[in-house]
């Protein structure tokens, strides 16, 4: 019994990383919107852009952003896609994401603060639209997935205990 137990809960683990996924491609999509509607309507520079976007998103992107603040404010370097790049890999390649994710999160931080406002705007829509992509496919598949790591979990581990016995 200790065995299917112990199967299930490795299936739901596998589960709740999926969803935590889920929660951080959708607070990074949060952050591409407050980014976007920064730049159009308040001019702010990319610091000030990211201090409010700290303040509208939460859980580990809010960890994230809080990174690429403070590397911003100690001037690690005049690039702020290099904060970002550095941000990510210290920060969002331990939350499960995806290659594909991270390289579209990349992509978005390339053009930070090296675009005119339209442009900006432009590339923000751009990785939107990607993430969104993604968002619905992970969304989809998530339903789908709970059952099968469910059914899965269970049925390995009455198989071992079959095996064992």
């Amino acid at each position: 019994m200790v065995v299917i137990i112990a199967c299930y809960m490795l299936g739901e683990l596998f589960y709740e990383q999926l969803r935590k996924r889920l929660i951080n491609l959708k607070e990074l999509h949060k952050v591409g919107r407050v980014f976007k509607a920064n730049i159009r309507y308040t001019g702010e520079d990319i610091e000030e852009i990211m201090k409010n976007i700290y303040d509208r998103v939460g859980g580990e992107i809010k960890e994230f952003i809080g990174e690429i603040i403070t590397r911003i404010g100690i001037r690690e370097s005049n690039d702020v896609n290099d904060l970002w790049k550095i941000s990510v890999r210290e920060k969002l390649e331990s939350m499960f994401l995806s290659e594909d994710e991270l390289l579209i999160i990349n992509r978005f931080g390339d053009t930070l603060g090296i675009m005119d406002k339209e442009m900006q705007i432009e590339n923000t829509e751009l990785y939107l639209d990607e993430l969104q992509i993604k968002i619905d496919d992970l969304e989809k598949d998530l339903k789908q997935k709970k059952k099968l790591y469910k059914t899965l979990s269970i049925a390995t581990g009455i198989f071992i205990v079959l095996l064992i016995v």
